[in-house]
């Protein structure tokens, strides 16, 4: 039991410490948002009509090539200049990081640790096999409640990292809201098979299907499934309650309690990016009214 409390003193320490990186890290980004309020667009050159062409009122290349675009159109989350690859490399780190979060949390549990023992690749292969039937021996809030949040942290993680969708905000008839989640939630399924049978897994990493009452796949369905329907749920919420009440008041204090108690899987999300666990790429933060 000594060991794991000091790997839970760890793991507050760790949180404690991600915590402090991302808010300074938001704070330095913060205040150096660039003010385009000020920005003002280049004057085109006066020149005298020298031709029949421009005494007629056709515009001539060189001044049309002087317009300078407008601030907001770069600000479109459909802009064809917004680049549309995935992120692979941010989205890998940032998921293993979350991926590592978990196993840590894990060796906290002894029948985790006690599969340490045995031969690896041949416990990992038998547990593997072992899977059968739907349930896996854990409790109701653990498969219902925690496997779709585990679900949506990773769907969040996988919107950051969706540069083409990222900047969907929820709506009912949005095509583009319901594509970029569909997206994550195929993530959040590959996610999921990872950290249940994968070479970084509960199979491998303490071997835990060898035991007979947790050798069932209802986590391999209700992670991404449910964690959809829980990212929809905090994605209504953050546009329809969090974004309403905080254009409400100058609080910075009442605006991270409102995005970060009600918007939880998004919060830890951020946290597994090093960014403040308020952070929203749809919108500015905290200390901008």
């Amino acid at each position: 039991m000594k060991w794991a409390e000091r790997a839970a003193g760890s793991f507050l320490i760790l949180i404690a410490l991600l915590g402090a990186s991302a808010s300074a890290r938001a704070g330095s980004e913060e205040s150096e948002l660039p003010d385009i309020a000020d920005a003002r667009p280049l004057p085109l050159p006066l020149t005298a009509p020298e031709s029949d062409a421009a005494a007629s009122g056709e515009l001539m290349a060189p001044a049309a090539a002087t317009a300078t675009p407008d601030p907001a159109d770069s600000a479109s989350p459909n802009d064809s200049l917004q680049p549309e690859s995935i992120e692979w490399g941010p989205l890998l780190r940032d998921s293993f990081r979350f991926l590592m979060f978990e196993h840590a949390y894990r060796m906290t549990q002894r029948n985790t640790r006690e599969g340490f023992t045995g031969p690896f690749f041949k416990d990992y292969f038998r547990s593997v096999g072992n899977i059968h039937g739907w349930r896996d021996g854990d409790p109701f809030t653990t498969n219902y409640v925690g496997h779709p949040i585990q679900g949506a942290i990773s769907g969040d993680i996988w919107i950051s990292h969706d540069p083409r969708y990222r900047r969907a905000v929820f709506s009912w008839s949005s095509s583009q809201y319901w594509k970029s989640r569909l997206r994550a939630t195929a993530f959040a399924a590959a996610y999921s098979l990872q950290f249940e049978i994968g070479p970084l897994s509960e199979a491998s990493m303490g071997n835990v299907q060898q035991f007979p009452q947790a050798t069932g796949v209802v986590d391999w369905v209700v992670t991404p499934t449910v964690g959809l329907g829980w990212m929809i749920g905090e994605d209504a919420v953050d546009a329809k309650l969090i974004a309403k009440w905080e254009s409400r008041t100058h609080s910075r204090a009442a605006r991270i309690v409102l995005r970060g108690l009600l918007n939880p899987s998004r919060s830890m999300s951020n946290l597994m990016q090093l960014k403040a666990p308020w952070h929203r790429d749809t919108r500015p933060g905290i200390t901008q009214f």
